[in-house]
């Protein structure tokens, strides 16, 4: 609110208070209140833009894992948060393709599910110790069949 003081230290000088503080002056006779020309005046008075940063805004991208939310109950005790600016958005893995390796791993923890690229790794690793367990069978077979001279190598 726009004030000017009307008596002691301050005599003509105007000054942009908190409407409390203005009005308790403005009551006790020591300021008069002085309207603005314009709403354009009263905003640049103000300060168009907020005169505190937000202390929700953050810059870049922010990750991290939550645990316990009713939201996310169903799927499990865990969910991803990622922040952008004033934006937050909530999810699982399958929402956030860019997402982490570490917020990932700490997710699947928190859930108790394996990582599937740990899972599709193990798949691998089963398949390669199968074919190696076949061709020593195949080998032991083979060993065994040509001391009875059943097989024959060409």
């Amino acid at each position: 609110m726009k004030v000017r003081f009307v008596s002691g230290p301050k005599i003509n000088t105007i000054e942009h208070l908190q409407p409390s503080i203005a009005n308790v002056l403005i009551a006790s006779g020591l300021a008069e209140h002085v309207p603005y020309k314009d709403f354009r005046e009263r905003l640049a008075a103000e300060g168009q833009g907020m005169q505190t940063p937000d202390p929700n805004y953050v810059h870049g991208v922010q990750w991290q894992v939550k645990e316990h939310s009713l939201v996310n109950a169903a799927q499990g005790s865990a969910f991803i948060e990622r922040r952008s600016g004033t934006e937050v958005l909530y999810g699982t893995p399958d929402n956030f393709k860019d997402c982490p390796k570490s917020i990932l791993v700490r997710f699947y923890e928190l859930n108790k599910v394996e990582d599937p690229e740990a899972i599709a790794e193990r798949r691998i690793q089963d398949k390669y110790r199968l074919e190696d367990e076949q061709k020593k069978q195949r080998e032991r077979e083979i060993g065994g069949a040509a001391r009875l001279g059943l097989y024959q190598r060409t």
